[in-house]
Parts: C-alpha cells; structure tokens; sequence
C-alpha cells in the first residue's frame, strides 16, 4: 500500500501521507521487541483470564453459525458487532464462573460415559449404527483432532452434570405441579362490549385552528428527512467472468494439469476388534487382551463373532465390527496406515491408536477411477473463468482505489479506464432506499463528511468479497419542513383518531360505572357504538377474541359467587372494550394423562433449574473479582 501511494501520488502531501502511515507501524514494530506479554486481554474472572484471539475465535464461530442459519437472507453489517461480541463475552465470563465451580465441586465424566456419549450422537451415525469412519471424518473436517474433540465433548458433559445437579435439586412436588395446572388450565366466563371509535366521528369537528396549532407544535413531526442522490462505480467478479474466454486448448491442459483432483480416492472397507485404553495403567492389560483375541481368530474363529463379542466399540461390533467405506484421512493416522497396507480378506497384527488396541480385516478395495475430460469440462470452464476473474478483479480494485483517490472529483477517469459503468442511485435517505447494495458500510460513506460536505470520492466499499463500489454525491437535499398544506389531511385523521378514541374510552367508562352498578351488559349493549360479544369459556391462550380482551380477563380478580369483575382494554384502531367475568373454574390435573403430567413436571423442573442456575452464576459473579479491558474489545 506504501509504495502503491509513493508511486503514484505527488507533491508534498502524498509524502506526509507516507510518513503518517509509517510511524505507527514503526512504533508498532519497537511495541513487539519490548513487550514481555503478546497476549491481549478482554477480560480476567479471579485468576483466569480470556484472551482477545479466544474471544474473536468464538465471535467468529457465533458469526458463521448465523450466516449458515440464515443463508440466503443473510447480509453484511446485519448484526451489531460491538454488541454481539459484548454477548459472546458475556456468556464467556459466565462458562468460566460454571467451569471454576465444576472444578471446586469435583465433577468429572469417566471415559467409558464419554465413548457411549460419542457413540450415541445421532451425527455419527450410519444407517443407526456408529461410525468409526464417519466419526473421523467429521471430526478432521471441524477441524478437531479425536483428542481435542473428546476433551470439548468431556467439558460439555461435565457442564451438563452440573446443571443436572442443580436442576434436581429443584424437583418440583406434586402439589406445586397441581398449583401451575390449575392457573395454566383455568377457564374463565368472559362476555365484552366493543365499543367503536369510529361510531363517533359524526359527533367530532375538526378546524382549522386545530390542525395548525398541532402541526406548529410537532413541526419535528412533519419533516422531509434528509436525501442523498449517488453518483457510483461498481467491480464484480460476476461482471468480469463474461469479459473472459477460455479455449479448448487451455482447458484440456488444464485437465492435464489437475487430473488427479478428478481421480475419486481410493477407499477400502475395513472391519475392527477395538479394546479401549483409557489410562497408561490400562495399557497392558489391553495389549495382552487383543493379542488373546487374535489367537482365536488365527485358530479358527471368524473374525466376525469375536468382534460381536469382544469389541469395546459396541456401535460396529453389532455388525462384526464393520466399519463400511472409508478412504485416506479419514481414520487416526495410524490404524489408516495398516488399513491401506494390507490385503483383501487379511488381518493385522494389533494397532495402537489414539483410542486403543484394534485388530483390523479388510474386506473390500475400490480402486480409483478417473473421470473423462468431457465430463469435467463444464466444471473446468467455470472454474478457470471463475480464476482469472478474481485475478482481474484484484487487479482492477487496487487500480480503481487509485484512480477513485487520484481523480477525487469524479468517478469518470476511473469509469474510463476500468471500462466501468457510471451509475445513479435515486434518492435514498439515511435509513436506506434506491439502488446502491443494502449495506451499512455504503449509507454510512453516502452520509459521510466527505461524501457530502467535501464533495469527493468515497474509498472503495467492500460489499463482498467480490463486490465493490466507490461512490460520490449526485445530488442532496437538507431536512425540510413539509408545508402545511401537505400534511393537513394527514393531521385532521390523527386528530380526528384521537378524539374519537377518547370518545369511545369515555363511552365505555360510564358503561362500566353501570355494569359495577348491577346493570346487565344486555341492557346496555344498544347504546351508541356498542356491540356485544356473548359469554364464553375461555381459557390463557384463546385465539378467537382480541388478545387485549383475553389479557384483561385474566388479569382480573376472581368474581364472587352469582356477581362479576369488569374492566376496560383497548382495541386496534382506537375502539375500546368493556370486559366482564362472571365465573372462573381452575384448570384439573386428573384431567391429564400420565405423559402430558410427566412432560409438564419436566418443564417445571427445567424452569426452575434454569432459575436456580441464573442464580447461582449471579452469585458467582458477585462474589468472584471480574474485570473487563474496554480497551480491547474494539
């Protein structure tokens, strides 16, 4: 970048530049000769400490989980990221609260708890079995290791227990149980008057006087927000990949060049005896057992039938220990390296790998086969054009950076020389609109000083990976206040809303005073805007009457026998409604069947032991020294 604006500025000011540039990568270079720790902290729990790379690594684990859950709906600059990593740190101070309380209680996971937990994910599984292969290959593309992966899953599950711990402790009884079905399932008899706001528009005038003295008092209201019209460039790579053309010939020599990517691997189908070594003390005793097995299968016994009854990994030993196709990089190194060497139908001596002993018997090779140009040849197009698009597309990005930089008046020169398309926005405001991409990064460059007061170039905006613009201002118009006569029907409907809402909150208020009075709502259901809803039994989450109404119903006091509670709610649209109970049954726990009871005891439990686990990391918190390095977290 240095030498780029070296070469290509003049003057005075580009070398202040340079030397701008420079001194803090200077300082930056003296900074790492004398600091004693490279480290960079976010935060410190008692003695523990969470580094800036941890919390960037798991901000980033968190950032691709979304984009994969959103897919296709996801967009750049969607998420907060100074609020997000703020939460991510968050629940990373919490762990280690949890993970500094598991150490003090002595939890643990044995290993053969943690092999049945590994063999039970569903993720691992082929066809409902385990799978060795499957379990490797998944693993080595998460990028884990079979250590590093057993010792995140062992600190999950001894997380789990401690939650389990507190959850159990706070079993919910029977009679607690009947209490929350009793409120959950109760029924009320609720009948209600809906009185409408717009019944009473006849009786409402609104003048002139009224809509001028609103609108000279919310004048903030009625604004023209502030408009930028754009003036922009764009580099994609999808736009270069039609400039480019490829011949037969580059495309064959392609192939050539990379046949073997469409060779399909060698794979071999492999069964296994595996005896577990869960400690060095095991070690022995393990070897001594598989050397056992080995000598009754080389005196005659299938190989089959000692796996079924031997083998620790119980998921293969079901089926004789087969493990199915696999093919390299797949399995731990060393129990690939003899899977690879031997022949079909041979059995190995035993092999010590990261989880034990095994003895392996090869079944099955398939050979590689290699796939003919004709049928890459689409594949080989793309992906060449796709190549030397990305090649130009760097190329013609640093070139358009200088010539947006050089030029900073006008998006011509660089529009000329890149062979680009100068094109315009439309209006847009600070909250979005016209044609330039969605992206935080471009409304925040249209609005900027330089984009609007100094009237230059913006730099160039990374929308993707691929996509870039460089902008410059149109045209723009300040806030403005709309005239009177623009917005005067918009403000006699607000004020006309208003006074008929009142009038309707008035009308429904005197009918309660009547109905608390011992009036019946029947002989008040004809007064002027009201319309009776007859009495139902309702219960929390009915859907057929207004929310506001069901809300309210169940919000009031139980009514005594033979009378009624009553109480106003507002509806959409201005309307109000008069709310009457007339009776109330609790819900019955006889009523339920023996798996809904044991499903809501569950929820109960749940419940409560997330509460109890709240408060016991508050706890925690309050009484552990924390302390956050703001300075960090940018």
């Amino acid at each position: 970048m240095l030498m780029t604006i070296r070469d290509r500025a003049t003057g005075w000011i580009a070398w202040v530049i340079v030397i701008l540039i420079s001194v803090p990568f200077a300082l930056w270079g003296v900074n790492e000769y004398f600091s004693t720790d490279p480290q960079v902290y976010v935060a410190q729990i008692a003695e523990e400490k969470i580094s800036q790379r941890q919390l960037m690594n798991v901000y980033q684990q968190r950032m691709d989980r979304l984009r994969s859950q959103l897919g296709s709906n996801y967009r750049p600059g969607m998420f907060n990221e100074k609020q997000l990593k703020r939460l991510v740190l968050e629940e990373m101070i919490e762990q280690t609260l949890l993970l500094q309380a598991i150490q003090q209680q002595g939890f643990a996971i044995s290993d053969k708890h943690l092999a049945q937990q590994i063999h039970a994910t569903q993720s691992f599984l082929d066809e409902g079995k385990f799978s060795q292969a499957r379990y490797e290959r998944l693993l080595s593309s998460a990028g884990f290791t079979a250590v590093s992966y057993e010792m995140e899953e062992r600190g999950q599950m001894v997380m789990s227990q401690l939650s389990n711990g507190i959850v159990a402790s706070a079993l919910p009884s029977v009679e607690e149980v009947e209490a929350l079905v009793k409120l959950r399932d109760q029924l009320r008899k609720v009948a209600y008057l809906q009185l409408s706001a717009a019944a009473f528009s006849d009786e409402i005038s609104i003048s002139d006087a009224q809509v001028a003295e609103r609108y000279e008092a919310s004048k903030s209201l009625y604004m023209q927000p502030e408009k930028a019209n754009l003036s922009y460039i764009e580099l994609r790579v999808q736009d270069l990949e039609s400039l480019i053309d490829v011949d037969e010939e580059t495309l064959e020599l392609t192939y050539q060049e990379q046949q073997v990517q469409f060779l399909s691997e060698e794979q071999r189908r492999a069964s296994h005896i595996l005896i577990m070594v869960n400690d060095e003390a095991a070690d022995d005793a393990a070897r001594t057992k598989i050397e056992s097995l080995q000598a009754r299968i080389r005196a005659g016994e299938s190989f089959e039938s000692v796996a079924k009854e031997a083998s620790d990994d119980v998921a293969s030993a079901a089926s004789g220990g087969d493990l199915g196709l696999f093919g390299r990089n797949v399995m731990d190194q060393a129990f690939e390296e003899v899977a690879f060497s031997l022949t079909k139908g041979e059995v190995s001596e035993p092999v010590r790998s990261s989880f034990g002993y095994h003895l392996i018997k090869l079944a099955e090779i398939h050979a590689p086969e290699q796939k003919s140009f004709a049928e890459v040849r689409e594949q080989l197009l793309e992906t060449v054009k796709r190549e030397r698009a990305e090649k130009l597309f760097y190329e013609r990005a640093e070139e358009l950076a200088n010539l947006a930089y050089e030029n900073p008046e006008s998006l011509d020169p660089a529009a000329e020389t890149l062979g680009l398309t100068v094109k315009n926005s439309g209006w847009m405001t600070r909250a979005g609109g016209g044609s330039l991409p969605e992206d935080p990064k471009v409304t925040d460059a249209a609005f900027s000083k330089e984009v609007l007061n100094e009237r230059i170039n913006s730099g160039v905006l990374e929308v993707t990976a691929d996509h870039m613009v460089v902008l410059r201002l149109y045209e723009h118009k300040e806030p403005e206040q709309k005239p009177l006569d623009e917005v005067r029907g918009e403000i006699k409907s607000t004020l006309l809303a208003e006074a008929t809402k009142a009038r309707a909150e008035e009308s429904a208020a005197e009918m309660l005073k009547q109905v608390a009075a011992g009036e019946a709502l029947q002989n008040i259901a004809g007064q002027k805007g009201a319309s009776l809803n007859e009495s139902l039994w309702i219960k929390r989450d009915d859907k057929a009457l207004p929310q506001s109404v069901v809300k309210g119903a169940f919000v009031l006091p139980h009514p005594d026998e033979g009378s009624s509670t009553q109480s106003v709610v507002s509806l959409p649209k201005g309307d109000s409604a008069l709310v009457v109970v007339s009776g109330v049954k609790p819900g019955k726990l006889a009523g339920i069947d023996t798996a809904a009871r044991q499903a809501l005891q569950s929820q109960q439990l749940k419940r409560r032991g997330d509460q109890s686990l709240t408060a016991m990391v508050e706890l925690m918190r309050k009484a552990t020294e924390i302390r956050i390095f703001e300075e960090n977290l940018e």
